[in-house]
């Protein structure tokens, strides 16, 4: 005979639940801003385009019947995940220190704040970064430089 659940393990399986989708929902809006980014960015070269040459871009050749596409050495490109932590001078973590990323192009990819312990993380895609910490009390504003690549499992700044 099936158990059932008490209204708390409901409510419990319901807010695990409702925490799994925030996470998705953060690492699709997250995923989302790179795409925004990356369209901005062929957008303003486009415009520096004379007119001729922004029809040309748009232009598309048909690809012969006989050429074949190797799709197979194509590898996906991964998020990784980027982690760090802020501690004071006594070593425990200061909470709300604003961390913004830079991609080597000097924008703005990510942005997140210390947690309680003062924790934070980030998925990037592989590429050469800047992490900027700010915080007023007590005062932190350095950058820090890093990288990204595609075989990294996990980077710790």
């Amino acid at each position: 005979m099936e158990e059932e659940k008490s209204a708390r393990d409901l409510l419990e399986e319901m807010h695990n639940s409702q925490e799994a989708l925030g996470k998705r929902m953060v690492n699709l809006e997250e995923a989302l801003l790179l795409i925004l980014n990356e369209l901005r960015e062929r957008e303003n070269i486009i415009k520096t385009l004379p007119e001729e040459k922004r029809q040309e871009t748009f232009t598309m050749e048909a690809v012969e019947a006989e050429q074949k596409i190797e799709v197979e050495d194509i590898k996906p490109v991964k998020n990784i995940r980027v982690v760090g932590k802020i501690k004071n001078d006594e070593g425990k973590g200061i909470s709300g220190v604003k961390i913004m990323f830079y991609d080597e192009r000097n924008n703005v990819c990510k942005k997140t704040k210390t947690n309680k312990a003062g924790q934070y993380f980030s998925f990037l895609p592989p590429g050469k970064y800047t992490v900027n910490q700010i915080n007023d009390v007590p005062k932190i504003n350095n950058n820090i430089n890093f990288e990204v690549k595609i075989d990294d499992k996990e980077v710790r700044i």
